[in-house]
Order: structure tokens, then C-alpha cells, then sequence
């Protein structure tokens, strides 16, 4: 037995004797005997030996051991062993080029699934209301779409921990040691705990051949374990189709008028159609559905506040449908001041209509569109007709208004001075306002007043942030010459809004930034912002159409709504709410803005109507997402003056899209790992080195076994020992046995594992 001069500190190689060793049998494979190294000395050696030490390597063909390299990489090792009749010699070295080549294959599941995700997601690929495949089955979908992703994370792993196996490989091929955290590197970067790992530190203190190596491989070990812990959730993210808003294009409208004849600041009579308007019934006048107003909206607010069935408040609705031209209905929406039992309510009765030029341009546009995805999708162009949501969008001004007033209660005719509502102070004050036109229209009106009388007047010199004011005088029942005199500002603007279009009920909405109840319930809301749309001036002359007579009743149509809210009655009583009167005039004012100049309307006559107009609809330049064309016929001239709007049309469904930064983000990581692949195929195609049976740690620790019996006090191996931490590993040949050894030292030449020779 050889002596223990060495110190146990300073481990070194020396040849091994086979006499030195008592053999052991175990049974491995069908006949593989192992045998126990001996205690004594500081070898720390492992043998895998066959029956007879006097058996020789020899040259193997490497042909002969393709078939079990390429298992062996595909650890499907265990389809060979069952197929083998006998035992065959290990060709732990095997160095073909073929056979390099054939084993760098097992890249290829995950470097072919990044190309398929890399046509699909970064080329954007729309797949419809569900997923591809048999309706109504998409949670089976996902499912299968998790099991692909898991096995893809298998492939990346499996691939990873052959790069870095392949790595420890070379090195023992010439007669390198490495550190024992490098040994166990390829099976534990698959845990991220193996970072901050006693293995891992081994590597960090360890020595290798050279240290650019030890750079290189901390480096590589560092990158795929951080690949290998994001391998399952990126693959998941990249595999599963997003479930999402998509742009399917639009188009743009133009209207035969310019912005400032469509959006005036200054609204008159020449924005109407005229005289016409002083009566009801005409459709094109700004009264037009007045009755519906009044019947959907201004008859439910008597019923605010009252409780219901002891439990429940009731409220008025606040929003209602009101028709356009051509059958299109647009949305009417009134936020009644009521702060005596609401809190949350505006300080202003707030109400807001979509314009009808935009509003039915956005609904004419959508159908068009609708009817372009039917025949792109006949034409297998496009499939934007299979969505689970349809959504058509058009930015636009729209208008909003404020409106406030305040109650004067006059006991004779001679009343001179009422109050106003300051729109600029919060809380809102009044002012006692003395004008000539209306202490002249007071001295004209109050004298035998015997029904509800109206002035609209120029407020701008009186308030400011006021687009028009309005005095309503109506009988009291106190005496002969009392009366009820309510003075009104209405502030008026055109705000820009995204309007939605529905092709089916042919509806159009909209909803300005910052107009509902609690926006405008804060201080002040929008009324003293100059940079809050733009405000927009009612001209008398325009006012006046608001309130037309009614050719039925032969009343005005601020009248109709005083009985019918219940603010007066006709013999002087009322609830006389001032939020209610507001409710009136808002109302009004803003359907009358959003009928203003009619005569201005889309352009929505098709450019092409016999040939692709179709394609004008859907996005443009060979995106699948994108914004449409321009498919009406306008021409250049008409275009750079006219006013014009984009309409939108998103549609709701599955895709694979580059629109996160989250899948980039995942696209880059396989980049990464694809590069780090690529170079490591190039070097082991070149090299032409590959194994059989040295694939992975199992591997290693089966020769580390083979000749280690259960009482073995070995140094540096010995159960517990914290000194293997400390060991750099070698695997040497001693005849036709292998042996994995502790040692600081090169391995001999004649000791080295030999390329394309079998062994025990």
C-alpha cells in the first residue's frame, strides 16, 4: 500500500496500480463490475473496471456509437439499452464530425419553436374571436398551448445543460481538472439557488487550466442558469396568443367645409338654416327632438329625490338617445345640479351631445367598414371579420355646456336689478346685474306677465366665462304683479372627444375628458380652464331657435318644459328649483350646438366603388395592424382644406403581436440563448467531440461509485467531508479501466481518455 507522504491539503495525481485496488462486483447494465478503490493513500480515486483488468481499449469506429450518441444527448439512453442484446464497451470520447453534427440536433426543438414564434409575433398574426381550431374549446387550447410551452422549457434546459456538460467534457479530454461545482454546473442550472450554492463558490475559488476559461465558463454557467429560470414563464408569454384591442385599420373623412365653418367660435343665425326655425318640426333647425327631451328626460326630474319603496332614491336618467339625421341616433347626456341631497353632483348642470357631421360620418365610415372586412375576408386578405368585440372611434370637437342660475322674486313690475351666478368664483356667488337690455326687456315683460317669457342676451361684457345669458320670467302666485325671475349663464364649448360608432344600432357616443358628475363636482371644474376646449359664443340670433313655438300647443318650448318639469305651473306655483330650469336650458343649448350648420356634412362617396375600395379600409403598406387609407373620393385641394377626422376601428380578439414590452423583452432573452446555442454549435461541430456515455452528471457519479463501498473512508470523499468542495476532479484511463480522481495536476499523457477508444 503506497504511504501517505503527501499532505492531505496538496492532493496529487499519481498512477494508479490495478493491484493496488480490491475489486468489488456490482451489477450494472447486464455485467459491469466495479471495484472499491482502497483506503489507504491520498488518491481519492474511483475505478469502473470489467471482469478482467487485463482487457485493452482499443479503436472503435465511431459510426458504431452514432446512434447511441444521439440517444444519449436525447436522454433516451434507455431505448438503446433495451434494444442491446449484449454489452458494449463505452466510448466515452468520440470525435466525429457526423456524428458532432448529428448531435448538435438536440438544439433544434427550441431554435426551431423561437423561429415559428418569431414569424408569427414580430410579422403580427391575427387569429379571430378564439383560438385556431374547434369553436368553443379554447380552454382546452390553453391548455395544450401550456403543455407546448412546458415542452419547449424542456428543450431549452436540455439544451442548456449540454452546453455546459460539453464544456467540462473538453477538459477532461486534455487532461485538465476542473473544480467540483463544475461537475454538478450541467444538472443544477436549472435551480437559481444554485447561484448562491457552495457549488457554485467552488467554481469561483476553484482553479482551471487557464483563467480565461474560468471567466468564461462562470460567465456561461451564470447566463443559462438565469435562461433556465426564465425559460417557463417566457415561453409561456411568447406561445400564448394576447387576447386584446387590435387596429383593423379605418379611414379618413373629410367634410365639405372647413373646421372654422363647422366648429365656429361664434355661433349665429347664418349657422341655421334660418327663419324657418322659429317653429317646430323641422329637422334640420337646432330645436329638432326637443319633444324627445322633454318627454325621456325633463318629465323624470320631478321624481328626483323622492324615495322609493322607503329604501331608494330616485333619479332622473341622465342619458338618453336622440336622433340625428338618416336614422342615427346620438347620445344625450345631463348631470342635474342637486347638491341639496347629492354631494357628488356638478356644480353646474352639465350637459354634452356629439356633433351630428362627425357623429354620422363615424357611423356612415363603419359601415363601409364592415362591409370591406366581409369581402377581404372572401378574399382570404384579412380576417378581421371574426372578432369577439367591434369598435369604431372618430376624434372630434364636441359640445359641452355649463349652466347656472340664480332665483329673483319680484313683487311689482318695477324690478330693474337681478342676479347672475359668477361662473368663476367656487363656491359660485351671484351679481346683481343692472343692463340696459335687460332692465328694457324688464320693463317691457314684467307689466301684464301672464305666461313664461324668455331674453337671451350678450352676457361676455357682464360674466365672464359665459357663452350667452338668458333671463326667465314667469308669473307668481303671490299677487297680480309678483313674478319669479331666474337669471341664467350658460358657458358653451367645443371639446375634442373619441366618438364610438355602432354599425348595428347605428348609434353614436361620446364622452368629453373630464364632464362627469365627480370630475365637475370638484372646485371650480373646468369653467375658469381657458385651455379646456374652446369656448364658443351663442349669437341672440342663434339662441332664439332654442326656443321656438310649438305649431301644436302654440307655446314655447321652454314652456312645455317648465309644466312638464313642475318648475311652474299655470297658476304660479311650482318647485321653482333653479337646478331643474338648468337642466331645461342645458339641454337645449347643447342639442342646439350639435345641430348647428347643417349644411356641412362627410364626403362619404367611395373613390372606387367598382374596383378594391375595399382595401382602402383595412391598415395599410402590408401591415397587419395599422391605421386604413383615405377611400372617398376627395381631391387634394378639397383635402389640405377641409376640416377632417380619422376613424378607428379596432376589433377585439387573439393575436401574436411585438406590441408589449414584455414579449420583446422575451424575444430578446432566446435571441440571446439562439446566439449562445449558435456559437457552441460552431465550436462542437468543429472540435467534432462528443460522447456516448459522458452526457451527464449521473454519469460521472456512476464512475465515481463503481468502486466505493459503503465503509470507504477515502479522503476527500468520506461522508460529510467539506474537503470535496475544496478538490479539483480528473478522469484518467489505466488500461481499459476509467477512473474520476482528486488532483491539482495534468493528467499524463499516457493516462488520458483516448478519442473514438472503448472502454469498460
Amino acid at each position: 500500500m503506497a504511504e501517505r507522504s503527501i499532505p492531505k491539503s496538496q492532493p496529487q495525481y499519481e498512477p494508479v496500480e490495478s493491484e493496488e485496488h480490491e475489486l468489488r462486483h456490482l451489477t450494472q447494465h447486464d455485467d459491469a463490475d466495479f471495484g472499491r478503490a482502497s483506503a489507504s493513500g491520498n488518491k481519492n480515486a474511483a475505478v469502473f473496471s470489467s471482469d478482467s483488468l487485463e482487457g485493452q481499449s482499443g479503436k472503435t469506429n465511431p459510426s458504431s456509437w452514432r446512434l447511441k450518441t444521439i440517444l444519449k444527448k436525447w436522454r433516451m439512453q434507455a431505448l438503446e439499452a433495451s434494444i442491446r442484446k449484449k454489452k458494449n464497451r463505452q466510448v466515452p470520447i468520440v470525435k466525429d464530425r457526423l456524428t458532432a453534427i448529428l448531435a448538435a440536433l438536440v438544439h433544434l426543438p427550441a431554435i426551431a419553436g423561437i423561429i415559428t414564434l418569431s414569424f408569427y409575433i414580430f410579422k403580427n398574426y391575427y387569429i379571430g374571436k378564439e383560438l385556431e381550431g374547434k369553436p368553443n374549446y379554447d380552454v382546452e387550447k390553453k391548455l395544450g398551448i401550456q403543455f407546448a410551452a412546458k415542452l419547449m422549457e424542456m428543450f431549452i434546459v436540455l439544451s442548456l445543460n449540454a452546453i455546459v456538460f460539453s464544456m467540462i467534457r473538453h477538459e477532461f479530454t486534455i487532461g485538465q481538472s476542473v473544480p467540483y461545482g463544475a461537475l454538478v454546473a450541467g444538472q443544477q442550472i436549472s435551480e437559481i439557488s444554485f447561484l448562491w450554492s457552495e457549488e457554485f463558490f467552488s467554481i469561483v475559488k476553484g482553479k482551471f487550466s487557464q483563467t480565461w476559461k474560468k471567466i468564461g465558463f462562470i460567465i456561461t454557467v451564470f447566463v443559462c442558469t438565469i435562461m433556465a429560470l426564465g425559460a417557463s414563464s417566457l415561453s409561456a408569454v411568447a406561445m400564448m396568443p394576447q387576447e386584446g384591442d387590435w387596429r383593423a385599420g379605418g379611414s379618413f373623412v373629410y367634410f365639405n367645409g372647413t373646421r372654422d365653418e363647422m366648429f365656429p367660435g361664434v355661433l349665429t343665425e347664418d349657422n341655421t338654416i334660418g327663419s324657418a326655425c322659429n317653429v317646430t318640426g323641422n329637422e334640420r333647425c337646432p330645436s329638432w327632438q326637443w319633444d324627445v327631451i322633454n318627454s325621456q328626460l325633463i318629465s323624470k326630474l320631478p321624481l328626483s329625490g323622492e324615495v322609493d319603496n322607503g329604501l331608494f332614491i330616485r333619479r332622473p336618467p341622465s342619458e338618453i338617445l336622440v336622433a340625428g339625421y338618416s336614422s342615427t341616433l346620438v347620445n344625450l347626456v345631463v348631470d342635474v345640479r342637486e347638491k341639496w341631497f347629492n354631494l357628488n353632483s356638478p356644480n353646474h348642470t352639465v350637459a354634452r351631445m356629439p356633433h351630428l357631421g362627425p357623429a354620422e360620418a363615424c357611423i356612415t365610415t363603419s359601415l363601409h367598414w364592415e362591409q370591406a372586412a366581409d369581402d377581404s375576408a372572401k378574399r382570404k386578405q384579412t380576417r378581421f371579420n371574426n372578432f369577439q368585440k367591434l369598435a369604431h372611434k372618430l376624434n372630434a370637437p364636441m359640445p359641452i355646456t355649463n349652466t347656472r342660475c340664480e332665483l329673483t322674486s319680484v313683487t311689482d313690475a318695477k324690478a330693474k336689478t337681478i342676479m347672475f351666478p359668477d361662473f368663476v368664483a367656487f363656491p359660485p356667488t351671484t351679481l346683481n346685474v343692472t343692463k340696459d337690455v335687460v332692465s328694457d326687456w324688464l320693463s317691457d315683460t314684467l307689466p301684464g306677465l301672464k305666461k313664461p317669457e324668455v331674453l337671451w342676451f350678450d352676457s361676455a361684457p357682464v360674466i365672464a366665462n359665459s357663452s350667452v345669458g338668458v333671463v326667465v320670467a314667469v308669473p307668481s302666485n303671490k299677487s297680480r304683479e309678483a313674478a319669479d325671475i331666474y337669471g341664467c349663464m350658460i358657458d358653451a364649448r367645443w371639446i375634442t372627444t373619441e366618438l364610438s360608432g355602432d354599425a348595428v344600432s347605428l348609434a353614436s357616443k361620446g364622452y368629453p375628458p373630464f364632464s362627469g358628475p365627480i370630475a365637475t363636482a370638484l372646485g371650480g371644474s373646468w369653467i375658469g380652464s381657458p385651455g379646456y376646449g374652446q369656448r364658443v359664443h351663442l349669437a341672440p340670433s342663434f339662441a332664439q331657435y332654442l326656443n321656438p313655438v310649438d305649431s301644436r300647443t302654440n307655446r314655447t318650448v321652454i314652456h312645455e318644459m317648465l309644466l312638464n318639469s313642475g318648475v311652474w305651473t299655470n297658476d304660479g306655483k311650482g318647485s321653482k328649483s333653479t337646478a331643474h330650469l338648468e337642466a331645461v336650458l342645458g339641454s337645449l343649448a347643447a342639442n342646439g350646438l350639435g345641430r348647428s350648420t347643417p349644411n356641412i356634412t362627410a364626403i362619404t362617396t367611395l373613390a372606387d366603388p367598382d374596383g378594391e375600395w375595399w382595401r382602402s379600409f383595412m391598415p395599410q403598406d402590408g401591415q397587419v395592424f395599422g391605421p386604413g387609407g383615405s377611400p372617398y373620393a376627395v381631391s387634394d385641394d378639397d383635402k389640405a382644406r377641409f376640416f377632417s377626422a380619422e376613424m378607428e376601428t379596432w376589433v377585439t380578439g387573439f393575436a401574436f403581436a411585438d406590441n408589449s414590452l414584455t414579449m420583446r423583452g422575451a424575444m430578446a432573452v432566446f435571441y440571446v440563448y439562439a446566439l449562445l446555442v449558435m456559437a457552441y454549435s460552431i465550436w462542437s461541430i468543429w472540435s467534432g467531440i462528443t460522447s456516448s456515455s459522458w452526457e451527464s452528471v449521473p454519469d460521472l457519479l456512476a464512475l465515481a461509485l463503481a468502486d466505493r463501498g459503503s465503509g470507504s473512508d477515502s479522503e476527500g470523499f468520506s461522508k460529510g467531508s467539506p474537503d470535496i468542495m475544496k478538490e479539483s476532479f480528473c478522469i484518467s484511463a489505466d488500461g481499459s479501466t476509467l477512473r474520476l480522481r482528486a488532483t491539482h495536476g495534468l493528467v499524463p499523457p499516457e493516462n488520458r481518455v483516448k478519442a473514438n477508444e472503448a472502454y469498460d
